[in-house]
């Protein structure tokens, strides 16, 4: 990107800032005018209710306030005033439950763009069509299991947290699982060898915590010290695995593939 290209580009963004304070200054004037008339008049309701306003205005992140105005009518009204229909709908429901949502309008074909979901390990695509929507619901589809379920309307935004949860559960369970079937107990260099050249994994084993001891495993198998087990440290019995002398900790050995 030439020099020219960088400030036509900066000068773009100024002239659309000018315009965007330009349209703000425009829009507040006939705002700010009725309100300060209000503050500054003798009905106590009218400067109690100004004066709420301008608290919560001033009182709250931007952030916050475009969040409540963008989604608040998806939440209170069967649609979204802004636009989007029934995915604004669904979009407002569940930012309401701290849920963040992408609408996919892209123009690929509706298997390129289950295949990217996937790709980009969403936890739950929600299918929504026209058959969808007379029947008043949504397929959600786990990303876990890849299992289809049909949710109603009521209650989607707590459903759809109930099944975020279950698969966080799931997907922890089944990567603790792969992992203990991928750790080998080891109480002489021949189990040690083993684990190491045919399981592919982690090597449980005594050990005398000693440098000297541990270049050398490395030196004839490759597996260096991965883990100590805090909970397992404490009481030691038996010899080291490899040298034999009195073993001080069980630790955890792994070698790069």
């Amino acid at each position: 990107m030439s020099i020219q290209d960088i400030i036509a580009q900066l000068g773009q963004g100024m002239l659309t800032s000018v315009l965007i304070y330009a349209l703000t200054l425009i829009g507040a004037v006939p705002l700010a005018l009725p309100l300060a008339l209000a503050r500054g008049g003798k009905s106590k309701i009218a400067r109690l209710l100004t004066g709420a306003y301008i608290s919560f205005m001033r009182g709250t992140p931007l952030m916050l306030q475009l969040l409540i105005i963008y989604y608040g009518p998806g939440i209170l009204f069967d649609s979204n005033i802004w636009g989007g229909g029934a995915n604004g709908r669904l979009t407002a429901a569940l930012a309401a439950a701290g849920i963040r949502t992408e609408i996919d309008e892209r123009e690929q074909s509706v298997g390129w763009k289950f295949n990217d979901c996937e790709l980009r390990g969403i936890p739950v695509r929600i299918e929504l069509g026209p058959k969808d929507l007379e029947q008043g619901q949504v397929v959600a589809v786990r990303r876990d299991t890849f299992e289809k379920i049909a949710l109603p309307w009521e209650g989607l935004a707590e459903k759809i947290v109930s099944l975020l949860e279950e698969i966080h559960a799931n997907m922890f369970a089944m990567a603790k699982a792969y992992r203990d079937a991928k750790i080998f107990p080891a109480k002489d260099f021949d189990e040690f060898r083993k684990g190491i050249d045919e399981g592919k994994g982690f090597v449980r084993a005594p050990w005398c915590g000693e440098t000297a001891c541990e270049l050398e495993i490395k030196a004839e198998t490759g597996a260096t010290t991965r883990c100590m087990p805090l909970d397992e440290h404490e009481v030691v019995d038996g010899v080291c695995v490899h040298c034999g002398k009195p073993a001080k900790k069980i630790m955890y050995f792994g070698r790069s593939y």
